[in-house]
């Protein structure tokens, strides 16, 4: 650790300290959690736990679009998750089942209305969740079923409000 200390040595100060930030980029605390964690993450099981948990927040908010017949689906891989709302109007009309909304096309994947992305986050987040970004997030080895029930409740509630403020729509079509 001397060597990050500042001395009565001009010659030590330039060329023989090591400069730090505070960062803890490097440093042996950090490099210490970094090994611990990737022995806690070496068998998977931390991963798959997240994975898991991950499919299954999927299911239960694609089940909630589907309750309320909302125009949008949730998609995503491993322990990630994104919701995407459809907002053309055509597309909508034409659709005979939420299925025929689901698309790879990034300009409308990506390509939703600023304002209803602020307004799912705003709503989300006066009831405790905060997204990792736009519409969508990860989970973690820390997460628990609970926690995924907790959050479809939450979600119903912010999707209810979203739809009552006419910022998504509902299909015209029975639910399937």
């Amino acid at each position: 650790m001397q060597l990050f200390d500042e001395t009565d040595d001009p010659q030590h100060n330039r060329f023989g300290r090591v400069t730090h930030y505070g960062t803890f980029n490097a440093s042996p605390l950090s490099a210490a959690a970094g090994i611990a964690t990737l022995q806690n993450l070496a068998d998977g099981t931390a991963i798959a736990h997240a994975d898991q948990l991950a499919e299954k927040l999927r299911t239960d908010w694609d089940a909630v679009l589907e309750k309320h017949r909302l125009a949008g689906y949730v998609y995503g891989e491993a322990s990630m998750f994104h919701v995407y709302f459809e907002t053309d109007r055509a597309r909508i009309e034409s659709a005979q089942r939420r299925e025929d909304l689901h698309t790879t096309e990034a300009a409308l994947l990506k390509g939703m209305p600023g304002s209803l992305i602020c307004d799912y986050q705003r709503q989300l987040r006066l009831r405790g969740i905060d997204l990792m970004s736009s519409t969508g997030g990860v989970l973690s080895a820390a997460h628990a079923n609970h926690d995924v029930e907790e959050a479809t409740k939450i979600f119903e509630e912010a999707m209810l409000a979203l739809l009552q403020a006419g910022q998504i729509s509902q299909l015209e079509i029975s639910a399937s």
